[in-house]
């Protein structure tokens, strides 16, 4: 009567069998059925349903298989760059069902159904083409490594190099001081430099070499800064100069011997090229910080071996500059410091400098008092200044702070003590996202720098600050103060000497690349001094004698712009004013009139 269905059920049944997910109780109802043992009515009807529900829940649990199957071999396919088959599987139909190619065989509706097999030749090609694949992986890393190790047996090398030029305008650099006057404080004038560096790497060895060329390079200055350019109607420089010449190990610990860049904290104290040797070991993470030592030995430069054509071409702001250079001065400086990395965000570093002057009456002037006269302060081998000092870079998001302090102690002269001592502090802020000023930082900086008042005379004790070696990037707090009036001769001097100043700076970044920088400086003098005769020494030149102290220096208002050109080209702009106080009164007793500097260039790097 229901033999129709129930045949259709056993064929279900029979393909249910051929999988582990049916037990054995359906095939046992099944086979009790095909002997003739027909059960009730109500129970055969009770076993087709339990048959077709359980059918339904295969054919679900079969439709996932084949869709996680079909997207398994899409993502190999992928990998391998073979077109994924496109398969769709409708709401109530299942992904490539294996069709029946017969009907039962003739023993019976209940042996298995012959189902045609699925051609696996897209799977084999595809395990083929991943096979390939590792291969060449394989092959191409192997090659890979032997090509890095025949590489460790050749020297590598690496080129770099940098042109800057600018156009320089200048007006009252000399602030209305005829014995100030410098060819250059009052003219329109181009500078320009190139650099080349040409790094030798050979495993743990490295060589490095830099030459600067340029009309103004033999002050050792990146640009246009320092007091020493104001004398360049003297010579141009004829050669390159060599700044850097030195060769380095770096493994377990770190040597590096030869002329290289010296520097420390925010460069009041050390900060140029001189020969010399360096030692750094890393002693890793210890109860205070992660900590490296520094130790070193520095040949000091700065000594003048005759006057005669110094003098003989105009005074204090005549001669050949390349008289200093090349001459055996016999002083020799001795470095250490503790690099302490507290945190990510925190960072000490205590050091030491101590000179020892080796020299004696007859050898190169070290032109300490500035006369250029060595008659004045014979050498006799009595120079031996120690700095100490600490350095604090901390970087708290959006606050960024920095600050250094020094103590000078030591000989000067002979029978001259030195106590002297300097303080930088400088705290930044990052405002982030201002809208239409784009990113916004604005930081204060404090600077003081001990001096010499009028209280002090030329044999007691130095109190004026000064640091051993100052070049290109030494710190500046200005465009014209710092840079060039007072902005020091590189060896013992500082722009810190007998100066106290504050100084409110802002940056904003309105688009990528493009900056502008406002600022406003007030300067002092540490201690008071006679109108007219400036903070150290005596800028009259014996013309000032007013009697009357003060410690105005002036002020500084200064702007600079930085803006992107092209692909490694950077222009730039800068403008400084700086307003005289009663430190440098004319002999009248008035105020001279502002010193102006406009600046405009570019700086191409490769």
């Amino acid at each position: 009567m229901r033999q129709g269905n129930l045949k259709s059920g056993v064929s279900a049944c029979a393909l249910i069998a051929g999988c582990v997910v049916l037990g054995g109780g359906v095939i046992g109802q099944a086979q009790a059925a095909a002997t003739g043992k027909q059960p009730a009515p109500a129970r055969q009807q009770a076993t087709e349903s339990e048959v077709l529900r359980r059918l339904q829940e295969l054919e679900a649990q079969v439709s996932q298989f084949r869709e996680e199957t079909l997207r398994l071999r899409a993502e190999l396919a992928q990998k391998q760059g073979i077109a994924a088959p496109a398969m769709k599987v409708g709401a109530g139909d299942t992904a490539a069902k294996p069709v029946a190619s017969k009907a039962a065989a003739s023993s019976g509706d209940w042996d298995e159904p012959e189902v045609d097999k699925k051609v696996e030749g897209r799977d084999d090609e595809a395990r083929r083409r991943l096979l390939v694949l590792e291969t060449q992986a394989r092959k191409s890393a192997a090659e890979t490594a032997k090509r890095e190790e025949a590489q460790k047996d050749k020297v590598q090398f690496d080129f770099s190099g940098k042109y800057k030029a600018q156009v320089n305008s200048r007006h009252n650099f000399n602030l209305s001081n005829p014995a100030q006057q410098g060819k250059y404080d009052n003219n329109s004038f181009v500078d320009h430099r190139f650099s080349l560096q040409i790094d030798a790497t050979y495993e743990a060895l490295l060589t490095r070499l830099v030459l600067d060329k340029g009309n103004f390079v033999s002050d050792w200055k990146e640009d246009s800064e320092g007091t020493l350019e104001r004398w360049g109607q003297l010579q141009t420089a004829g050669s390159q100069l060599v700044r850097e010449l030195f060769v380095q190990y770096t493994g377990p610990f770190m040597v590096r011997a030869g002329r290289q860049s010296w520097d420390v904290g925010q460069r009041i104290v050390l900060e140029g090229p001189m020969d010399g040797i360096r030692f750094q070991y890393p002693f890793g993470q210890l109860p205070w910080g992660q900590t490296t030592l520094s130790a070193g030995y520095m040949a000091v430069a700065g000594g003048w071996g005759s006057y005669a054509n110094f003098n003989a071409t105009g005074g204090r702001l005549g001669g050949n500059r390349q008289e200093i250079f090349g001459v055996s001065n016999k002083l020799d400086a001795y470095y250490a410091d503790l690099d302490i990395r507290a945190s990510r965000a925190l960072r000490f570093k205590p050091y030491l400098i101590k000179v020892a002057d080796s020299g004696g009456s007859g050898d190169a002037d070290l032109n300490l008092d500035k006369d250029f006269n060595a008659a004045t302060a014979p050498r006799d081998g009595s120079f031996r200044p120690l700095w100490a000092g600490l350095s604090v870079s901390a970087d708290f998001a959006p606050w960024k702070l920095d600050a250094e302090a020094v103590s000078l102690t030591g000989d000067y002269a002979a029978g001259r003590k030195l106590s002297a001592n300097a303080l930088l502090l400088k705290a930044m802020r990052d405002f982030g996202k201002l809208g239409a000023l784009g990113s916004l930082s604005a930081g204060l900086q404090f600077g003081r720098g001990s001096g010499n008042g009028t209280s002090s005379t030329n044999s007691g004790t130095m109190h004026n600050f000064n640091a051993l070696f100052m070049c290109r990037e030494r710190d500046k707090f200005g465009n014209i103060y710092s840079e060039d009036v007072h902005a020091g001769y590189y060896f013992w001097d500082s722009n810190l000497s007998n100066v106290t100043y504050l100084r409110l700076e802002t940056t904003l970044e309105p688009r990528h690349g493009f900056k502008v920088t406002p600022s406003l400086t007030k300067l002092w003098t540490t201690r008071e001094v006679f109108k007219g005769r400036g903070p150290v020494f005596d800028w009259s030149q014996g013309a000032s004698t007013l009697t009357d102290t003060t410690r105005d220096i002036g002020w500084e208002a200064d702007l600079n712009i930085a803006f992107p050109i092209y692909k490694r080209v950077e222009g730039f702009a800068s403008f400084g004013y700086f307003k005289p106080g009663a430190v440098y009164a004319r002999p009248d007793g008035s105020n001279p009139k502002a010193a102006v500097e406009l600046v405009v260039g570019a700086e191409v790097k490769f």
